[in-house]
């Protein structure tokens, strides 16, 4: 089994960042992973040296080097951005946390994980996938799709850091 063929089976509930923090309701109030995509093959996606988001924490930058996120992107499967879980939230509130982040750059929370996300030029139209996990444990998925598409492509998705 690959990551490739794996991923499809959560790839079902598609929409765009931007549709999902203008009308949240149509997230679900389960838990489950969701995934940031590249919304389809005629997109480029472009990293900028700046950030929609918080860009310093403790004194250090949260931004990365735009060459650095590019070289990652171009190394992975130019599909998915990011792979998360929300095993203390649902994905209605988890989406929300990351979207006040996206936009409040003095908002501390802890939705800093996946920030390169908000270095992706026009980000609002990047695609988000959710798929509903009824387990108390999503992590296990979430981290079981990080270690294959690292054991596929050398990396994780560009926005994944570790797991």
């Amino acid at each position: 089994m690959t990551f490739s063929s794996e991923i499809q089976k959560y790839l079902k509930n598609k929409t765009t960042v931007k549709n999902v923090f203008n009308h949240p309701e149509i997230l679900p109030e389960t838990k489950g992973i969701y995934i940031y995509t590249v919304p389809n093959k005629d997109v480029d996606i472009e990293f900028l040296g700046t950030t929609t988001a918080k860009e310093t924490h403790n004194g250090r930058s949260l931004i990365f080097s735009k060459d650095k996120l590019t070289d990652k992107f171009n190394k992975g499967d130019k599909k998915i951005l990011y792979i998360g879980s929300t095993p203390s939230k649902n994905i209605k509130e988890r989406t929300m946390l990351r979207a006040k982040y996206s936009k409040e750059k003095n908002k501390d929370i802890r939705a800093r994980g996946g920030r390169a996300l908000w270095q992706i030029k026009d980000w609002e139209n990047i695609g988000l996938n959710f798929y509903y996990y009824e387990t108390k444990n999503c992590e296990l998925l979430e981290t079981k799709l990080l270690t294959m598409y690292k054991e596929e492509y050398g990396v994780y998705p560009v926005a994944n850091w570790k797991k």
